[in-house]
């Protein structure tokens, strides 16, 4: 699929780059995110810079989880809850907007409702979410990984992951497992299909989700699992450090990661956390970009397509209805942010590819029937 035949909205990809284009020749220049710096990573610059060269050259707490999406409980309206006084706070100093988008006092109170009902659904299922996105939180659990993987590699080397076909040609032989690969399928597994929990805990809370047919809101949930997934890890991803999962129970590196996913898939993933992590998204952001992804008509064949447009239309709309809140560029952020959703859509294909070779190289179906239900999706 081609990225100007995505829409969102009344946008389409090729008014978002014109927009972004016009926005980086008056800035100069795209806005980075730099880690703040700290005595030990300072120490260990050299090694550090060593293992960025390595990755730059070579190119998700629930109950278990049932057997199938169509049992998967209603979410519970005892969680903690947030106060709406802070829903909408901006965590960065950013300059409110002097303008609006032009509303009725109707319209914008429809909008303001709509917002918080999608924002404090995900505050509560995702409270840790506020801690992600702050880089200097952040920069101390990359570290965290990265200095474990350093003392793995202190104890056991550093080595290249052999193939698949050669671990098992020699787990067959010789009845050995020859590294940890096994027990770090067990761990993500474990990890996503509690994921797999929340995530639909929150799309069972968004305004509209109930006026859908239970069909077209089995096969949103399976088409939009990798974008929405991505959208709430890709601040865990530390290119510079090679870490893949970190500040959660699942600490990931590179290089434990390699003995499951190709590299290429990896690098392409972390490479694409780093520009999302450039746009510095607030939580609200979060939350109302996942909303849009999983709202999207054209990924699969639905008995009311009209309708998911429709949805999807109102939450961009409740988009900038926020952004016109906390920035004095609005329209210029909301493109800078659907052009990201657009972008994603090449991660997807890729993420389609590796899914079906690895759902059969490890049995996943019988292991991990949940997490194997939401990765199998229909090319149809």
């Amino acid at each position: 699929m081609s990225k100007e035949a995505v829409k969102f909205g009344r946008y389409t990809v090729a008014q978002t780059t014109q927009t972004i284009t016009e926005v980086r020749k008056i800035n100069g220049k795209e806005e980075t995110l730099t880690p703040k710096p700290s005595k030990e990573r300072s120490a260990q610059q050299e090694i550090v810079m060593d293992n960025d060269k390595k990755i730059s050259e070579s190119r998700m707490e629930m109950s278990p989880s049932p057997n199938s999406l169509s049992s998967m409980p209603e979410p519970s309206p005892t969680v903690t809850s947030t106060t709406s006084g802070d829903i909408l706070e901006p965590k960065r100093k950013i300059q409110k907007s002097s303008s609006s988008a032009v509303v009725s006092p109707s319209e914008e109170k429809e909008l303001d409702d709509m917002v918080q009902k999608i924002v404090m659904a995900h505050e509560r299922i995702y409270p840790w979410m506020r801690q992600y996105l702050n880089p200097e939180y952040m920069s101390e659990r990359y570290l965290e990984v990265y200095e474990e993987q350093k003392l793995k590699n202190a104890v056991f080397g550093s080595l290249t992951p052999i193939p698949l076909k050669e671990y098992r040609q020699i787990y067959q032989e010789t009845g050995m497992e020859i590294d940890d690969r096994k027990e770090i399928l067990h761990k993500t597994g474990n990890h996503i299909e509690k994921g797999i929990c929340r995530y639909v805990a929150f799309i069972k809370c968004l305004p509209g989700i109930k006026e859908l047919p239970k069909t077209d809101v089995m096969k949103l949930l399976k088409a939009a699992f990798y974008e929405f997934w991505f959208l709430g890890h890709y601040q865990r991803m530390d290119i510079k450090l090679g870490v893949t999962g970190a500040g959660g129970e699942l600490r990931l590196h590179f290089n434990d990661w390699q003995k499951l996913a190709p590299e290429d898939y990896l690098l392409a993933e972390m490479k694409f956390a780093e520009s999302v992590k450039r746009l510095k998204l607030s939580v609200e952001e979060v939350a109302l970009l996942r909303a849009i992804v999983f709202m999207s008509k054209d990924r699969c064949d639905l008995e009311n397509g009209g309708n998911v447009e429709e949805l999807q239309m109102k939450y961009v709309t409740c988009l900038e209805h926020t952004l016109h809140k906390f920035y004095d560029n609005p329209k210029q952020r909301l493109s800078a942010l659907l052009d990201r959703l657009a972008a994603i859509r090449e991660l997807t294909e890729l993420s389609l590819e590796y899914n079906k070779t690895f759902i059969s190289d490890w049995n996943l179906d019988k292991i991990f029937p949940l997490w194997t239900e939401l990765l199998a999706v229909d090319d149809s």
